[in-house]
Formats: C-alpha cells, sequence, structure tokens
C-alpha cells in the first residue's frame, strides 16, 4: 500500500533506520511527540568523549551508537568544523553590535565549499547524505495541521549531516563553552559564550552565573573607582 509512490509501512527496514519528521525549529523521532531542537544530537555527540555515561535514554545517538555505528569521525570532523568557524569570531555581542549571520561567518572563513557533503571536507569525498524522503500532512496540538518532512535515515553521519545543516538555516549551532570547554547548543538570536550546565567545582553555579557575577563585580569596582578617584586628581 502506497500514496504517490512512497511506502506507507515499512515493517522491514534495518534496525538502524530511524524515522524523523522535521518541523520549522525542531524535529521528533518516530512516535515520540517530544520536539527536539536542531543541533541538539550532535551537541550530544560532541560532549560524549568527556562524559562518563552512554547517551541519554530515548536518544537518537543510542539506536546508532549499539548498533555499532563509528562515530570517532563525525566528532573529528565536526569538532574541527566548528573550531575553525568560531576560532577567533566575536563570542558575545554587545550593545548595538551587529550578530554576523552563520551563512556569512561560514562564507568569510572559507568554508562554504565543505557543507555540501557529510564529510565537511575532511575525506577525500564529498559524499551527499543517504536519506529517503517523504512529505506528510499531521495534525498540531491545537487540531491545526501541518506539512512536514519525514525521512528515514540508516546511518548516524547522514542525520547528523541534516540536523547541523537544518539547524543552520534557523541558527541553531553548537558552541563551545569558554569556562568548561564543554559543548552547549546557541539558539536562535543568542551569542553566549559560556554554558549553563555546572560550572567545575561548583555544585549549583552555572559557567553563565560564574562569568555574570565576574562581570557585576567588576563593573561595581569600576564605579567605585571613578567615585573615588585617587587623592591629587
Amino acid at each position: 500500500m502506497g500514496v504517490l509512490g512512497k511506502d506507507l509501512f515499512d515493517i522491514d527496514r534495518p534496525r538502524t533506520r530511524v524515522k524523523v519528521h522535521f518541523r520549522a525549529l525542531g524535529y521528533w523521532v518516530e512516535d515520540d511527540p517530544a520536539v527536539i531542537p536542531y543541533g541538539a544530537a550532535l551537541t550530544e555527540l560532541l560532549n560524549l568523549p568527556a562524559a562518563t555515561t552512554a547517551p541519554k535514554p530515548g536518544s537518537i545517538l543510542r539506536t546508532y551508537l549499539s548498533a555499532g555505528e563509528n562515530a570517532a569521525p563525525i566528532l573529528e570532523r565536526y569538532t574541527w568544523f566548528l573550531e575553525d568557524l568560531f576560532g577567533d569570531a566575536v563570542p558575545e555581542r554587545k550593545r548595538g553590535q551587529r550578530k554576523k549571520p552563520l551563512a556569512e561567518l561560514i562564507y568569510s572563513r572559507g568554508l562554504d565549499a565543505l557543507v555540501s557533503g557529510v564529510s565537511l571536507g575532511k575525506a577525500p569525498e564529498i559524499a551527499p547524505p543517504q536519506v529517503n524522503v517523504q512529505y506528510v500532512i499531521l495534525e498540531r496540538e491545537d487540531k491545526t495541521h501541518e506539512l512536514v518532512e519525514k525521512m528515514y535515515f540508516d546511518h548516524l553521519a547522514d542525520f547528523i549531516y541534516l540536523e547541523f545543516m537544518k539547524g543552520l538555516q534557523k541558527s541553531f549551532v553548537p558552541k563551545r563553552c569558554v569556562n568548561c570547554g564543554r559543548w552547549f547548543l546557541q539558539k536562535p538570536g543568542l551569542t553566549y559564550s559560556y554554558c549553563k550546565q555546572v560550572a567545575p567545582g561548583e555544585t549549583e553555579l552555572t559557567c553563565r552565573d560564574i562569568i555574570s557575577r565576574a562581570s557585576f563585580r567588576d563593573k561595581v569596582k569600576k564605579q567605585r573607582g571613578l567615585a573615588n578617584p585617587p587623592a591629587g586628581l
């Protein structure tokens, strides 16, 4: 049984084949209704080498990694690409400062030719992702309907590539925290350099809390210095 040449049922699909529905600002996996922001899986993958646990329950990564997919080349290529992308970029936008769009930043750094395939230019071949795509009408929570993309992925590299590129289109991108070195997901309109994870050596304060407090203390010291100038001035 099929519609417009596409199968409605996929009983015999490989165990590494994962069905993903893509929406405007996120996606959901299989029949799990939780919407995941673009770039979340890549961010989780980038943090796995330093983590002490396996991918979190329900993560799309668990399906691939438990099946023996090799994540090492993916980690190498995307870490290299992102570090080259944000190498000496302005980490946080100051008041009145223009934030450079991700596409413009990629182009200005000469990385635009590398976004055309899953290897990101670190392998001899630049291969397009292998996916099966279908468009379906789904009902939203408010009972309205939406046309979405449904894709099937057989390999982790193909999924990560699509998730990453769709994220770049919407200004979702993984960034490395300046304080702790862990990766966090930068969402549209934001330009943080520090993550919201608990900072090393702390029990509650996040990296972002620490830098905010430090900035506040520096501001207070500066104001006090202006209010009480040294004698003779």
